[in-house]
């Protein structure tokens, strides 16, 4: 049997807030950023992004996913 289908979409959105300067995936280095759920794919492809550019080991990573990350940008916590 062979089958070929769509299983699973997942759409990752990097966000900052207007004026922080960052306009490229290089000016995430050295910030603390919110990556996901602890072990959530979003935290696990969001590491393989940027360690393959070179910046993971620069951030400082917060473990919290969405409102909770939405509420901590806009209380600048992360940027």
């Amino acid at each position: 049997m062979r089958a070929i289908g769509f299983l699973y979409s997942a759409v990752s959105q990097i966000v900052t807030l207007e004026g922080s300067g960052i306009t490229r995936l290089a000016d995430l280095e050295g910030v603390t950023m919110a990556v996901g759920g602890a072990g959530s794919g979003t935290q696990l492809s969001l590491e393989r992004l940027l360690t393959a550019v070179g910046v993971y080991d620069t951030i400082t990573p917060v473990l919290v996913a969405g409102q909770n990350a939405s509420d901590q940008l806009k209380n600048r916590q992360v940027e």
